[in-house]
């Protein structure tokens, strides 16, 4: 059997967090890109404005998605603090 503990559990919480804060920097990123190719020389008719509209939606997708992964990174954080204390209640009753 395979068990955690608190270091594992920290150093997966801090991973996930910057994963996550990685993920929303490069969308950050490509949102600057795309905003920055609004050039009639590069796109014909509606092309860009139809291509931004995509990508904002994406994004806002993609966004939302990441709040809900830092969410229920939390909850390993809680679970980390919840199982250190049960554990010190543990070790003070023995």
């Amino acid at each position: 059997m395979y068990s955690m503990d608190y270091t594992m559990l920290e150093e997966l919480y801090n991973e996930l967090t910057s994963l996550v804060n990685k993920m929303i920097s490069n969308i950050d990123w490509a949102r600057e890109i795309i905003n920055k190719m609004d050039n009639k020389e590069h796109w014909k008719g509606n092309g860009y404005d139809n291509y931004k509209e995509k990508f904002k939606a994406l994004a806002t997708n993609f966004e939302a998605y990441c709040n809900d992964v830092y969410k229920l990174n939390n909850n390993i954080k809680t679970s980390i603090e919840r199982i250190k204390s049960v554990d010190a209640d543990v070790m003070s009753s023995i």
